[in-house]
């Protein structure tokens, strides 16, 4: 096996592992940044001050 025939695979190799990392460093990128908090739920509530329960009611 001549130096050429191991040379077109190995290039090949080490290109395929340097763009299978690319994504990955990517993806720590953008995880830096900070997550807002999300809201927490407040129940609906009637002009009375009730909670609202209006809404789709069955008997399944």
């Amino acid at each position: 096996m001549g130096r050429r025939d191991f040379a077109v695979p190995a290039a090949l190799a080490i290109v395929t592992g340097v763009l299978s990392l690319a994504p990955t460093a990517v993806a720590r990128r953008g995880a830096s940044a900070t997550p807002q908090a999300a809201k927490p739920w407040t129940m609906p509530r009637t002009p009375a001050g009730q909670p609202d329960l209006q809404g789709y009611w069955t008997n399944d």
